[in-house]
């Protein structure tokens, strides 16, 4: 079951995006299609983008960089990795480098657990300025869990 939760549970009053997913993948494969940088480059981005990886250092204190470019658009995100334990745990702070909501720094929790021989995936995602923040957030990250999702059945 996939689910996607605005506030429900997280006992938080600012918003916070909650999404989960299953993946048909082992957690260590999902765990590195997120920081393995051929992997990331494969399905980052919500559908119609691809991702140029810049920059992607995934220990504690590393950066990446990606732009996300589309036919008519390009956005570019950036952040540094804070908490690295594979294939249990990523955290890292996101930031777009233009638009509405420009440098504007969220950070973003991925819990993965095994079930099975699948993989369930959390993604939390917090300090949103506002609901509509974190609605745009949402579409974005469907988008690219559909990719990922499909990029690890390939």
């Amino acid at each position: 079951m996939n689910a996607t939760t605005l506030n429900e549970t997280s006992g938080e009053t600012a918003p916070v995006l909650i999404i989960t997913r299953h993946f048909n993948a082992a957690p260590s494969r999902v765990f590195d299609a997120w920081t393995d940088t051929d992997m990331i480059a494969r399905w980052m981005g919500s559908r119609g983008l691809n991702a140029i990886i810049d920059a992607h250092d995934p220990r504690v204190d590393g950066i990446y960089r990606f732009i996300m470019k589309g036919a008519e658009s390009s956005h570019t995100t950036r952040g540094t990795f804070l908490e690295v334990d594979p294939p249990k745990r990523l955290v890292f702070t996101w930031a777009w480098g233009e638009g509405g909501y420009a440098d504007i720094g969220t950070l973003v929790e991925l819990d993965f657990r095994p079930s099975g021989e699948r993989t369930g995936l959390t993604l939390t995602e917090r300090r949103f300025t506002s609901e509509e923040m974190r609605d745009e957030h949402s579409g974005g990250w469907t988008s690219c869990l559909d990719c990922l999702e499909e990029m690890l059945a390939s």
